[in-house]
């Protein structure tokens, strides 16, 4: 699979997606089959969408976003492509929000 190919489909996959199922970390670290502290380190390489808080000390994630990053691994895509699709899931977030206050 091409970056462009993953790249153009990000959209697509988003507007999709009908489910807004949240995954708290424990389901998270489960899906990737990663540990707390890699976790932690991905999000800070940019190469997993920050969580977003759902209360004083919760945070977590859509499920499609980890399902993506899932499929982008699996497909085997650089670091660097993968930090770009990361980026497009953050604006998807920010564009769905402006997009309900409009």
């Amino acid at each position: 699979m091409s970056y462009f190919v993953l790249k153009n489909s990000v959209e697509n996959y988003i507007m999709l997606e009908n489910s807004m199922r949240v995954v708290r970390k424990p389901e998270v670290k489960n899906l990737l089959g990663i540990s707390h502290s890699t976790l932690h380190e991905r999000i800070n390489e940019g190469l997993l969408p920050k969580p977003f808080r759902l209360s004083g000390r919760a945070v977590g994630w859509y499920e499609y976003e980890i399902q993506y990053i899932l499929s982008a691994l699996a497909a085997e895509v650089s670091d660097s492509a993968l930090a770009d699709v990361v980026n497009t899931l953050i604006k998807k977030r920010k564009e769905a929000w402006a997009s309900l206050r409009q």
